[in-house]
């Protein structure tokens, strides 16, 4: 798909297709993402539970681990604002919001 894209790119625009990872510079997990949605949302006696130890997959096919190296956009003088657990925060914050709205 992505060599029809590029070839479509190239036949329309005369010009080739850069690809850039945008996201922050340190990880976070899961059991901390869910932990933020539920403060978020004022879930109350919420017991989060994990199948597997941290970093190990869960099913076939998971990332234990993923970390997106930002060093090419970088090179372009961008930085990201936020980090992993900010920008999560301001994400279930907004989506809340979105939620309640069309309540």
């Amino acid at each position: 798909m992505d060599a029809l894209l590029m070839t479509l790119n190239d036949q329309l625009w005369g010009k080739t297709t850069e690809v850039y990872n945008i996201g922050s510079e340190e990880q976070t997990n899961v059991l901390t993402v869910a932990r933020i949605v539920t403060e978020t949302m004022g879930l109350k006696n919420v017991k989060i539970r994990a199948t597997t130890s941290p970093g190990v997959r869960a099913w076939p096919g998971d990332v234990g681990k993923m970390q997106l190296d930002i060093s090419k956009i970088k090179h372009l003088v961008w930085k990201p604002r936020l980090r992993s657990e900010e920008a999560v925060r301001v994400a279930a914050k907004e989506l809340n919001e979105e939620l309640e709205n069309t309540h």
